[in-house]
């Protein structure tokens, strides 16, 4: 392999390699749980925690629910929801067999809110009625810029429907007209969009899928042509100027990216970069927690494609096992003199097997197939679908302000 194929393919695997790196969004690291409010971002003050510790101790003596509070300053690309159920995962909270713990989280910068439920409360604490309570109590007090006041309100809501013998509806519109009067600033806000579009997790979600689609195909055809090489020097017959897969390659240095076909194949990956590349853009902003999906999957891809059309390059071992099994593939046409091996493993069609029956029955075959699938289009289109799902560890609502 000469100095310059060398250090193309060093780059190549750096490039990879930062691929890889990308999609691990810095995690947040859950912190060990200081009872029972856990305010990593430094918002609160410690006469704010003493006060929200206090109502948590209110409500685990009145209503036997146990509360934390978990304050963090970002999202760092992930989700308020991946987050909340993951403190509440580590932190275990409620008593084992009532299963009456409440997370209330909040993500400063991303102006982010949760309630996390557990199993035991969920019959009381709704997802329809904690996204009430984020919306109505909790809401007008953070746009006011009233944190501390706007937790603990958030909390003695939760109380009286813990407390509640079901009669809470009208409590609870006093406490949100209370948050709403407290803080009459706050309603001439836009309300926190559902939809929010987060532009850093796509543009780098986008990013790592232009780097393969881009970059997938001139690495294949880089790798295979010095692969080629390297297995010349050490199998007897195998010639690189021979190989009907890579000896373009060294008559045009320029097919190496983009083939013997450019213009074809610009087309091809032009139009994914623009589908599915907007919809992996789209998704990945307003679905932030697809985005690690869509990473991976699309490095996987194209790590699947290029060791598929290196596989048979490798050595003289694997090289010998693709010329026998093509081999394997073809004898029976060989046999009848329908096929002939030109180079080996690469086998091409005679013309007495354009004339013969097998051919004519293929073609015939495959017009039938074409036919009763257009014909068939039409009454798929009206067939159903179902899917169904699960649920995560508990039960809550998000929001914002």
């Amino acid at each position: 392999m000469s100095i310059f194929a060398k250090k193309l393919l060093h780059f190549s695997t750096v490039l990879y390699a930062l691929q890889v790196a990308t999609i691990g969004f810095a995690e947040i690291s859950i912190p060990s749980f200081t009872p029972n409010t856990v305010d990593i971002s430094e918002t609160l003050n410690t006469d704010d925690i003493q006060l929200i510790n206090n109502k948590i101790s209110e409500i685990t003596k009145n209503a036997d629910v146990k509360s934390a509070v978990f304050i963090v300053k970002d999202l760092e690309g992930g989700s308020i929801e991946t987050l909340a159920e993951r403190a509440f995962r580590k932190w275990k909270l409620g008593d084992k067999g009532k299963d009456n713990g409440i997370l209330l989280t909040l993500s400063m910068n991303d102006r982010k809110s949760r309630v996390e439920v557990g199993y035991g409360l969920e019959g009381k604490l709704t997802d329809a009625l904690c996204k009430r309570i984020l919306d109505g109590v909790l809401r007008p007090y953070m746009k006011a810029g009233r944190v501390r006041e706007g937790i603990i309100a958030t909390l003695g809501a939760i109380q009286s429907v813990a407390i509640s013998d079901g009669q809470f509806e009208t409590e609870i519109d006093l406490i949100a007209n209370q948050a709403s009067n407290e803080n009459p600033q706050s309603n001439t806000s836009e309300d926190a969009s559902e939809d929010e579009f987060f532009p850093a997790v796509a543009i780098k979600t986008y990013i790592v899928y232009l780097l393969a689609l881009w970059l997938t195909f001139p690495l294949s055809n880089f790798l295979k042509l010095s692969m080629g090489k390297s297995l010349q020097k050490k199998h007897s017959s195998f010639r690189v100027a021979s190989d009907p897969n890579i000896r373009h390659l060294l008559s045009d240095s320029k097919s190496i990216f983009f083939g013997k076909t450019p213009g074809y194949t610009l087309g091809i990956i032009g139009f994914m970069t623009l589908n599915p590349g907007a919809f992996v853009l789209l998704g990945a902003g307003f679905m932030p927690f697809l985005s690690l999906g869509i990473m991976i999957l699309t490095i996987l891809v194209s790590i699947g494609f290029v060791l598929m059309s290196i596989k048979k390059y490798v050595s003289v071992a694997t090289y010998e096992k693709f010329v026998a099994s093509e081999r394997r593939k073809f004898a029976s046409l060989v046999s009848k003199g329908y096929a002939k091996e030109f180079i080996a493993g690469h086998f091409e069609f005679t013309s007495e097997y354009y004339n013969s029956p097998e051919y004519k029955e293929s073609q015939a075959k495959s017009a039938s197939s074409s036919s009763s699938s257009s014909s068939s289009s039409s009454s798929s289109s009206s067939s159903s679908s179902s899917s169904g799902g699960g649920r995560s560890g508990g039960g809550g609502a998000s929001s914002g302000w």
